[in-house]
């Protein structure tokens, strides 16, 4: 492994432990390799689609177990995460999931197995709303699969689905449209920051990570993707990441309050004045102006003084119209209203 690594450069790719296909691009794509191209249903269930008798061939070992029970239930539909849990177990109990390796290095301690992930048991057990969807999973898993498996005890089976919701990737078409979902070893290791020097992008079912930013000197535990729409307000990305992933993030873009400031401004409409105005992400009253610019001071002092206005002329209705009325943006729409 070098000591550098530039930007662009491709550190590894990876094929999915499993995945499914989302709901809507059944029949449409391979359910082996997520191809768009000339499909043939299975023959036995007709609800997935192969492109070709290789990967007909390639996706039986899974879909031997899962055939019955999507012929059984027609035409109930498997919901995606269902699918996926299922998909899992299967390659647990039979195809020796346990020993698969997923390697993102050169080193051949550079890898990761299924035991290896993180399942976050202790914050599931306290979340409310995880545990009720996990409930409601349960129940259409053991009615998709419980009539030929015995499913896992409750405490394996809520670490199986922690890992999965964890550590699982959307997959993209080249249109970044979601076309399913895949769980990879070997990119799971990247951790996450809201200012990430890599990059995950697909082909098919397989997961490449690329940096976008040069990494000196190398390291795999200086590499970082991104969980998240980065472009969110600050306190939405955190909110996202502790309610998904568990944890508060300490990335520097999350610590930056400048950079958290410029990200919710909008410009001065007075042509004379270059600093920002700063709008709350809650969108209070309160505005930050950059440099005092007396000319938005005025405006905004007048529309305050006009909330105040209405609220002693009538109470209730201002209470009302406060939930939906914002000075900071009103003021400066008077304000372009008067240049």
């Amino acid at each position: 492994m070098s000591v550098f690594r530039t930007e662009g450069s491709l550190l590894f790719t990876e094929k999915p432990f499993v995945c499914v296909l989302h709901y809507n691009q059944r029949l449409k794509r391979c359910d082996h390799c997520f191809e768009e191209k000339k499909l043939t249903n299975c023959r036995l269930c007709d609800k997935i689609a192969y492109c070709s008798s290789q990967c007909e061939e390639k996706g039986w070992p899974m879909h031997k177990f899962e055939c019955p029970n999507m012929k059984r239930i027609s035409p109930k539909i498997v919901p995606e995460s269902v699918g996926m849990m299922a998909r899992i177990i299967y390659k647990l109990k039979y195809c020796k999931g346990l020993a698969v390796k997923g390697f993102y290095g050169e080193k051949e301690n550079e890898y990761r197995t299924f035991g290896n992930l993180q399942s976050h048991y202790e914050e599931l057990q306290q979340d409310r709303k995880r545990l009720e969807d996990f409930l409601s999973l349960t129940h259409i898993l053991e009615d998709f699969m419980g009539h030929t498996e015995v499913l896992p005890p409750p405490t394996e089976l809520l670490t199986i689905y922690g890992k999965m919701l964890i550590n699982s990737f959307n997959i993209m078409d080249p249109n970044m449209n979601t076309i399913g979902s895949g769980l990879y070893l070997g990119a799971s290791r990247f951790d996450h920051s809201c200012v990430p020097n890599a990059v995950a992008t697909f082909s098919g079912t397989t997961i490449s990570i690329r940096l976008i930013k040069p990494v000196s000197p190398f390291d795999w535990s200086k590499v970082f993707v991104s969980y998240i729409d980065v472009l969110q307000p600050t306190s939405k990305r955190i909110s996202e990441l502790k309610k998904g992933y568990f944890f508060e993030c300490q990335c520097v873009f999350c610590l930056d309050r400048e950079q958290q400031e410029h990200m919710l401004s909008m410009s001065c409409p007075n042509q004379k004045c270059s600093e920002p105005i700063y709008i709350s992400e809650e969108y209070s009253s309160d505005v930050s102006i950059g440099n005092n610019c007396q000319f938005i001071i005025i405006i905004l002092e007048r529309e305050r003084e006009r909330e105040r206005e209405r609220e002693r002329d009538s109470p209730l209705t201002a209470k009302v119209l406060s939930r939906f009325y914002n000075p900071s943006v009103s003021s400066v729409l008077i304000n372009l209203t008067l240049q």
